[in-house]
């Protein structure tokens, strides 16, 4: 069984472009990357395995070579050139720790270089992309997405990106990326990432009378047609209660329990724009010559955040 040592390799690597000078052939260049790293202490360490990867990082990784303490300058600073590798082109580094008997650690964590006329640490690119029917902001280090959804990350850089709902939305998750739920997010740029984040609108019912007469002398029937004109999906929508008042004449209209449906009255699931019809039966005496209706309900909206609303109508009987 190996037995394995955890150091961490320092995350500068210095990077530099030779020029070689031929006397019949054009000009080359190669890229050296000297990379630097935390020491091991224990106390039977051998030396370090030096670990690389063009494009993409690993593991796994191609083996460069072995260094033994001896052939280090500094055992307390270890630091180790990496030579001819292409110039312009990414590298991923790491560093194992191996013993007396043979032994060799796990990779440390990588490092990663861009070699060119301008050497610099590497860049990884992050995206947000919002989705869905609602609006929203993302934001996290200098995206503010908004308008400004992507940016160049230091490679191994912590990002932490938040979501938040505009007004009449709700933000329902983080769809890629690595990001799931609804809370913040928090991304370790190992690599060029697109991150989804997805709102919704809200539900908005709104109800019309479409049809009424009278079922019979004193029992009036009226259709209502529940439509959701939000731009979200509602969710168990259903009428709890109704309130009737008299506007014009005497007498009271009453629910007629016995041929309606029970209240509360489910409605259910309505997308945006869909429309769902119930038909209620009132009690209206002759001498109302005019009352309206109101009712109360709640709808949950596609997170299941409930929300109460309030419609009414007029009626001339």
């Amino acid at each position: 069984m190996r037995k394995k040592y955890y150091f961490l390799l320092s995350r500068m690597a210095l990077c530099y472009t030779l020029l070689f000078l031929l006397l019949v052939a054009p000009a080359a260049l190669a890229a050296n990357v000297t990379l630097a790293w935390d020491p091991n202490n224990t106390t039977d360490l051998a030396g370090y395995g030096i670990y690389f990867r063009e494009s993409i990082d690993g593991p796994p990784y191609d083996l460069y070579g072995y260094v033994t303490l001896a052939e280090l300058q500094d055992i307390n600073l270890p630091t180790f050139t990496v030579t001819d590798l292409k110039n312009g082109f990414r590298y991923f580094f790491a560093v194992t720790a191996f013993d007396t008997e043979g032994n060799e650690s796990y990779y440390s964590n990588s490092v990663c270089t861009e070699c060119g006329d301008n050497n610099s640490p590497c860049k990884m690119a992050l995206s947000v992309v919002k989705i869905g029917t609602g609006t929203g902001r993302v934001t996290g280090g200098h995206i503010d997405c908004g308008d400004t959804c992507s940016d160049q990350v230091d490679f191994d850089t912590n990002i932490t990106l938040m979501a938040f709902p505009d007004a009449g939305s709700v933000f329902v998750g983080w769809r890629s990326g690595g990001c799931t739920g609804q809370d913040s997010c928090t991304l370790n740029m190992y690599d060029d990432t697109t991150v989804t984040a997805e709102f919704a609108g809200k539900p908005k019912p709104v109800i019309a009378i479409v049809n009424k007469g009278w079922e019979s002398p004193g029992t009036m029937y009226i259709e209502l047609k529940i439509t959701n004109s939000g731009t979200g999906d509602a969710i168990n929508l259903k009428i709890n209660a109704l309130n009737l008042k008299t506007l014009m004449g005497s007498g009271s209209p009453t629910y007629n329990s016995t041929l309606s449906p029970a209240l509360p009255l489910p409605v259910g699931n309505l997308n945006p724009g869909a429309s769902a019809t119930l038909k209620i039966y009132l009690n209206v005496p002759s001498t109302v010559k005019r009352f309206s209706i109101t009712e109360s309900g709640t709808v949950q909206d596609v997170i299941g955040t409930s929300s109460a609303f309030q419609v009414g109508q007029t009626v001339f009987p």
